[in-house]
Parts: structure tokens; sequence; C-alpha cells
């Protein structure tokens, strides 16, 4: 009798920590579809800001934005920023008394300074048709 007893206090106990197993479960299932119908409602939220502003988007920006073949904008900054020092590092031009331009560094015009890449190129380095000092004429 006093083993049968002990059965049944560890089984009361594993169907104890076996319902408040599935209360958990249960609450975080009920968290996961809260999740779940807020993301869809910000897709169809997307979706249809989205829709109402495609028609300002040229269709070969478009359709290459959708291809994936556009540089991301750390691709851009990083070149950028690869032009900005290359055009600081040239100094100033020599007998240069052209006003500064406020969008450009005191060391000089533009001028480009490498080719750009081929139509659809998805390579994240070099310029990108970025332009340096120029040693044309003023």
């Amino acid at each position: 009798m006093l083993a049968a007893s002990a059965a049944l206090q560890r089984s009361r106990a594993d169907a104890e920590r076996a319902e408040r197993g599935l209360d958990e479960l249960e609450r975080r299932l009920e968290g996961e579809r809260n999740a779940l119908r807020e993301s869809e409602a910000e897709a169809q939220r997307a979706d249809v800001e989205a829709a109402k502003i495609s028609h300002e988007v040229a269709p070969e920006l478009r359709l290459r934005a959708e291809e994936g073949s556009l540089d991301s904008v750390e691709t851009t900054e990083g070149d950028l920023r690869r032009a900005r020092e290359a055009l600081e590092a040239l100094g100033e031009r020599p007998g240069s008394s052209r006003p500064q331009h406020p969008g450009l560094p005191s060391s000089g015009w533009p001028r480009p300074i490498s080719p750009p890449p081929p139509e659809g190129s998805r390579s994240g380095s070099g310029p990108r048709a970025l332009w340096i000092a120029s040693s044309g004429p003023a």
C-alpha cells in the first residue's frame, strides 16, 4: 500500500509538471500567433503603400531593384568616401583661383577617376562614376 501511495504522488506531481508545461506552451503559441498577425498586418500596410507610390518609380529602375542589381547604400557610401579621400590626397590644383563648390573638398575640380562598372554589375568595389579633381582648363 505504501508503494502504491508513493507511485500515486509521483504520478500527480508528473501530471502537474506536464500541465504547467502545457500552459507555458499555450502562452508561447498565443504570443507567436499575435506576432504573426502583427507581421501580416504590417506587410499588408507596406503593400498598400508600395502600390500607391509604384507609379513614381521608373520601370527599368524598379526591375533592377527587384532583381537585386542596385548597389546598396553601404557600397555607395564607401565609394563616395574613397573618392573624397582620393580627391583630398591630390591637394590644391596649381594656380586654381576658381571659387570652391560647397559640395566638394577644397582640393580640386571634378573629372572621372575610372569608368563606371558594366550595367547590371553587382560588384561592391571600386568607384561608381564618382568624380575627383580635374586637370583640364578652367
